[in-house]
């Protein structure tokens, strides 16, 4: 195996210490970023109450972040292209635009009149989710060994499900909501809502300004002893006086490279495909719930529902990280996730046929887990069939894709089920899931990145061979 024998070849790499404590810090950004995507739908009708704006207005306020990434993710490339942002100026920007989309937030809630302060700052969250791929993908690549980098893709990927969970469950449960009491009158709930908006979100906020002030102290664009040959050999390369033309070539090449535009097509389908469901989540539940006769709220019913399906990205990303760590291997474990998916989206809808909610308890954690597997597989895909292209302006293209794929299956998800029903959104969910398993399958299992790395082990091996003999002649 290449593995083993890079494992082996590199045992006696002094690797950066603190590379863990970095992973670390950008892992509580992207779970602050993760929670932050999700906390405004989940309150809804507080907006509506304190900011006196229609449901419409917040619904698109929610998506409000997709502009902010699309208008980021153009600048993102080019600055990764030409190598003027590394893991530093990354991280650094990151936690910046995630300070001032809290803030933005916060000072929100001092007039009712502020609404517009909070499509500010999902315009800024937006921004900071245009560096998140690249980030990780940076950080993975650069300090990482061969033998640990799905593990750090996967533990960022698992701090983004935290994210999600704490913002399916949190907002709900603490944030006042106005419909559930009448006796007070609508000031006092204004207040209350105002002061646990306020808590709910100042706490990211001060995780984001520390982690910010860690980041402008320690940080650092390269470990000081790369892990891998073909790391040290990318570091050692001077791109910086790339040209606009320049972009535009490898911009052409990685969209003319056949098997990237399969693996990052099926990447934008399947990794948001619940998407459908999650926002569609408390409209069917309310569906179940009245068919059944239930007395059961369907708000709280479908948080945990929502929740459940991010904890089984919880453990998908840890297992599937550490299990690519291991074996390498790339095809099968995509496949196997992938088809999972599907199967999973298969038996939703067949649940949701029959109003079983909690036959969708309990297949919500499967299609987290399998989703989120995928992900993590695919975005070491993506580095190792790309190569030497640096992994960072491939997460950046590959995000992009993701944001448009999202977009344009949350919109038909929402005509579908607005037009007929809940039922054929979720067979439009499963259609997506097949589409993105099957361009999936079709993937061609490369190595190209491994491939270097043990070609240039071989070339010092021959090198050091080389020198040896001359040395024996000479004595």
């Amino acid at each position: 195996m290449i593995v083993a024998e890079l494992n082996g070849a590199h045992s006696a790499v002094q690797l950066y210490k603190r590379r863990w404590f970095f992973l670390l810090v950008i892992c509580l950004l992207y779970m602050a970023f993760s929670f932050s995507a999700l906390a405004v739908s989940q309150i809804n009708n507080v907006f509506v109450d304190y900011f006196q704006v229609p449901y419409a207005v917040v619904d698109w306020g929610t998506i409000g972040n997709f502009p902010g990434l699309l208008l980021s993710l153009a600048v993102v490339a080019w600055l990764t292209h030409n190598k003027h942002m590394k893991f530093r100026a990354l991280s650094i920007a990151e936690a910046v635009f995630l300070v001032a989309s809290f803030a933005c937030r916060m000072i929100a809630f001092v007039s009712p009149s502020l609404f517009v302060l909070v499509i500010i700052g999902q315009l800024l969250s937006g921004a900071c989710d245009a560096l998140s791929f690249p980030l990780c993908l940076s950080l993975a690549l650069a300090w990482f060994p061969e033998n640990e980098i799905g593990t750090a893709i996967g533990l960022f990927m698992f701090s983004g499900s935290i994210g999600l969970v704490l913002g399916t469950l949190l907002p709900s449960h603490l944030v006042v909501q106005p419909t559930v009491n009448t006796t007070m009158n609508n000031e006092t709930w204004r207040t209350a809502d105002r002061d646990a908006c306020l808590f709910m979100w100042g706490i990211p906020l001060l995780i984001s300004m520390a982690g910010l002030a860690v980041l402008v102290g320690l940080a650092t664009d390269n470990p000081p002893s790369p892990p891998t040959l073909v790391q040290r050999k990318s570091q050692s390369e001077d791109e910086s006086n790339l040209t606009f033309g320049d972009f535009m070539v490898s911009c052409k090449n990685l969209l003319k490279n056949k098997n990237y535009m399969i693996a990052a097509s099926s990447g934008a389908v399947l990794y948001h495909v619940n998407v459908c469901e999650f926002t569609m989540m408390t409209q069917l539940m309310t569906k179940i719930l009245r068919n059944t006769e239930s007395h059961l709220n369907p708000d709280v019913v479908s948080s945990y529902a929502a929740s459940l399906l991010a904890s089984g990205g919880l453990i998908g990303a840890i297992v599937s990280g550490r299990v690519l760590d291991k074996f390498k291997r790339y095809k099968l474990q995509l496949s196997a996730s992938a088809v999972l998916a599907v199967i999973c989206c298969s038996c939703i809808t067949i649940a949701y046929h029959f109003d079983s909610y909690q036959a969708i308890y309990a297949l919500h954690p499967i299609f987290g887990f399998s989703t989120r597997s995928f992900v993590v597989v695919l975005l070491e895909i993506l580095t190792q069939i790309t190569y030497p292209i640096d992994a960072a302006f491939v997460g950046t293209v590959f995000n992009g894709m993701s944001a448009l794929a999202t977009v344009i299956i949350t919109e038909v998800a929402r005509i579908t089920f607005n037009s007929v029903g809940g039922f054929w959104m979720l067979i439009f969910q499963t259609g997506c899931a097949g589409f993105g398993m099957f361009l999936g399958l079709a993937i061609q299992s490369e190595s190209r990145r491994l491939d270097a790395e043990r070609q240039l082990h071989d070339d010092r091996k021959q090198e050091d061979t080389n020198e040896l003999t001359c040395l024996l002649k000479d004595e």
